[in-house]
């Protein structure tokens, strides 16, 4: 309909989502729960548009505000609360303790026999040319390393053409290289070539997703002085569920399972109210603390690069050191449907990704000398596969335990 259509209201199902061009609309109401950020975005830019953008510059103040201004009724989405978290009293006595080696993945750059101007100019030159804007469209699809290397070797337009000419020949070759952790993968290391050891941020956060457990005496304090910590998914409750009843096994000399060390005893602030967290006196007076905690997302530095279809980050979900002074890291999945995420675990992609973490985490731990694991929760039965020196064994949470207590 023309401008000067006298249709006020558009019932719809689903059309506005694939097209639908009214720039003059300005008022949204939505009934329609999609459960999907990207498709309530698409339906309210629709209603986002300026009609008037040709004669924008002359309207008055008033008409500009009415043209760039809409209306969205709708479903409001429930909102999860955030909680702050912080390491007990002696942040540095955590931190000196918990020094986790990551690792990063080299770029076909490294590649001892590969020389780049040379693999380039060996390629048989195109008989087609797509235009700039297309080559340049396909270069900002491609990973960092794959950009970067197109930065360092573009020194004239000349050689930018002839790279882009060969896209997808360079990323063949710099995802073989890249995906073969043997060779592309090291330990990150400073501009010195000192190795950089990461440990839990002193300050993080978390957003409440349920499955609570009470915990006082690992490295993390809530902000506000609760001890109810929450996770993710089932899976990592039980998962925590059984790191912190290694807490109560005895291994040698008094000692229990997880290494644990005084918090406070070195705080001249010790008995006295922490204003930060608003906790009662009682609270902050020097306790034994077992180093074991979440590996929670916002802040961290730990994490370890792996290749699935462009350069991915895994931020393993705890972390924890034991008696013997060794570093356990853990990444936990579960194969249990759950109602969010019916059919996700029969996907092909989802099963790439666990391959693909396991051989990531096999070679880190033959780079770092932590062991890994990729506890997975099927049903009530937890298959635990642990990467130790290289090394790959599937263990039952029993052999898990027995482990950890041995030197």
């Amino acid at each position: 309909k023309s401008n000067t259509s006298t249709i006020d209201v558009i019932i719809f199902k689903m059309v506005i989502s694939e097209g639908w061009d009214i720039p003059r609309a300005c008022m949204l109401y939505q009934v329609r729960d999609t459960q999907s950020k990207q498709l309530d975005e698409q339906v309210m830019g629709r209603v986002r548009r300026n009609p008037r953008l040709l004669d924008f510059e002359d309207l008055s103040t008033e008409a500009q505000k009415l043209a760039t201004t809409a209306w969205v009724w709708g479903l409001v989405p429930s909102r999860k609360k955030h909680f702050g978290v912080k390491l007990w009293d002696e942040p540095s006595d955590i931190t000196e303790q918990i020094k986790i080696k990551t690792t990063r993945l080299k770029p076909l750059t490294h590649k001892t026999d590969f020389n780049l101007s040379d693999f380039v100019d060996k390629q048989l030159p195109s008989t087609t040319y797509n235009d700039i804007f297309s080559m340049y469209k396909k270069l900002k699809k491609s990973d960092d390393h794959i950009k970067n290397m197109c930065y360092e070797y573009s020194s004239s337009y000349e050689k930018w053409f002839k790279f882009n000419a060969n896209l997808e020949k360079i990323t063949i070759e710099n995802n073989k290289y890249i995906c073969n952790y043997n060779e592309s993968m090291e330990i990150l290391r400073d501009s010195d070539d000192r190795i950089e050891y990461k440990s839990p941020p002193i300050l993080s956060s978390y957003m409440d997703n349920g499955n609570y457990i009470n915990i006082n005496d690992w490295i993390w304090k809530r902000t506000d002085g609760n001890d109810k910590f929450s996770f993710d998914s089932d899976a990592e409750r039980e998962w925590a569920s059984i790191i912190k009843d290694l807490c109560s096994i005895e291994v040698f000399s008094g000692e229990r399972a997880i290494k644990r060390i005084d918090s406070g005893k070195n705080n001249p602030n010790a008995g006295k109210v922490d204003l930060f967290c608003e906790i009662e006196p009682a609270k902050i007076n020097p306790t034994k603390k077992f180093l074991w905690g979440k590996n929670y997302l916002p802040s961290s530095e730990i994490n370890f690069e792996y290749y699935l279809e462009g350069l991915k980050k895994s931020y393993p979900d705890f972390i924890m050191k034991d008696s013997f002074n060794r570093i356990h890291i853990f990444e936990v999945k579960s194969l249990n449907v759950s109602s969010s995420m019916p059919h996700a675990f029969d996907s092909q992609k989802y099963k790439e990704k666990m391959e693909e973490l396991k051989k990531c985490y096999k070679q880190a731990s033959l780079l770092t000398g932590h062991i890994f694991y990729l506890p997975i929760l099927k049903e009530d039965v937890w298959y635990i596969n642990q990467f130790h020196n290289g090394g790959e064994k599937t263990l039952t949470k029993e052999q898990f335990v027995s482990f950890v207590k041995t030197n």
